[in-house]
């Protein structure tokens, strides 16, 4: 029995001495890895709270704070994705124009007539993109701008990180700018303007109505189409925002972004000498027969407009009317609803917001994202809205009893109807 104890003491004696040698030899003698004090360890990779493994990187840098007639401001917003992710990086920007203050930049959506810049970006795994943001205006003194956005993943989009950043230029006396002028023509005439000529011809004006059945609304639109020619006779630029129609109840109409023969581009760059043709799509309603086409000839100031008329629409400025019944913001659901898309037919949950600054944020099934609105017509008992979102428009209508509806086509591909209920928030 003695004999059995101390073998057992020793056995337990030999393995402790084992085991220290092995964990002083993977110390000291290399077999394990050594952490140098100086070096960076990469960020840990798990998931975080916006969908990815690595947080993608969104900023805004203001390059300048002074603008005079040699430069314009600039800031410019930079995105970055790390490879190691496998979610797309979306980033939506949308924000005002201060009164006199012009702001575009490539890929970015701007609206004259609201005053506010929006775009959507969307960054794969492993890529980086910068965009800049120009600032243009001739009131001297200070300008400060609330950039702003949010930025999420696309594989959980109901996340989202904002993005925001105020700055202000200072501008000096004597910033370029243009002389306003405003010029009226029937179609197919050529306005000849200081950098280049642009002539308008309309190819197609069909009304198109159809009763409604099982599956879909009934339709009643007015399909429009287009030619534009433009001849530079300097350095110019246009693009699909410069261009909207307008009918005689100031409700406005942006072209439908398309793929077929010449589509307009959001941005053509042309020199001296350079020939352009594209082909605009509106989407009207079926009894609008008198209209506008409105070109912004100078890209930025909303005083220089070239008006193209259509039958005999009424001139007069419009006036904006007031919010009626509507305490903003407003909150708007239903669902299902009908989408057609390429002729098959599919149903859709649709939630919306409307804020009081003219944005419309979009959280259904079938839009996620920014947009604007623009009251057209107020009453007491409804308000009537054009709301622009993703390239495309509908026309909302709003009723005093919390129901709303619309029934617009989207893209020429696309027709959507829809209805519910909306209430304050």
């Amino acid at each position: 029995m003695n004999s059995n104890i101390l073998l057992a003491i020793h056995l337990i004696m030999v393995a402790a001495t084992f085991s220290g040698c092995v964990d002083n030899e993977a110390t000291n003698g290399g077999l394990m890895p050594t952490v140098d004090e100086n070096e960076t360890i990469p960020p840990k990779e798990s998931p975080d709270e916006v969908g990815f493994r690595i947080s993608p990187t969104v900023t805004l840098r203001p390059i300048n704070s002074v603008i005079n007639k040699s430069q314009d401001g600039l800031v410019e917003l930079c995105m970055n994705n790390p490879s190691m992710n496998n979610a797309t990086l979306i980033v939506d920007m949308q924000f005002g124009m201060p009164s006199g203050v012009f702001v575009h930049g490539e890929d970015l959506n701007y609206d004259l007539i609201e005053e506010t810049v929006d775009g959507k970006f969307e960054i794969l795994p492993g890529t980086d993109q910068m965009i800049e943001i120009i600032v243009e205006t001739k009131e001297a003194g200070d300008v400060t701008i609330h950039f702003a956005g949010v930025y999420y993943s696309n594989s959980n989009g109901d996340v989202m990180q904002e993005l925001s950043m105020t700055h202000t230029f200072t501008v000096e006396p004597e910033h370029k700018s243009p002389v306003s002028t405003h010029i009226t023509a029937a179609m197919n005439e050529t306005i000849d303007l200081p950098d280049h000529s642009v002539t308008c011809t309309i190819i197609r004006n069909i009304r198109h109505q159809m009763k409604a059945g099982s599956f879909y609304n009934a339709r009643d639109d007015r399909e429009i189409r287009i030619s534009i020619e433009i001849n530079a006779t300097d350095n110019t630029t246009t693009g699909l925002k410069h261009w909207w129609i307008r009918d005689e109840s100031g409700r406005d109409y942006f072209p439908i972004h398309h793929v077929d023969v010449h589509p307009m581009l959001h941005k053509h760059v042309l020199s001296a000498g350079d020939s352009m043709r594209a082909i605009l799509y509106f989407g009207l309603p079926g009894g609008v027969t008198d209209f506008t086409l409105m070109y912004n000839c100078t890209n930025f100031d909303p005083n220089q407009i070239v008006y193209w008329t259509v039958g005999s629409p009424t001139m007069q400025d419009f006036v904006r009317p007031s919010d009626g019944f509507v305490r903003y913001p407003i909150q708007a659901n239903a669902g299902p609803n009908f989408v057609v898309m390429d002729g098959v037919c599919t149903t859709v949950r649709e939630e919306f917001i409307f804020r009081a600054d003219g944005g419309v944020t979009f959280r259904g099934s079938h839009r996620r994202g920014f947009g604007s609105w623009v009251l057209v017509e107020s009453g007491d008992q409804r308000n009537v809205y054009n709301v622009s979102y993703d390239n495309g428009y509908h026309i909302i209508n709003f009723d005093v009893g919390r129901t709303w509806s619309c029934n617009e086509w989207e893209r020429p591909t696309e027709f959507s109807s829809g209805s519910g209920g909306w209430k304050e928030v």
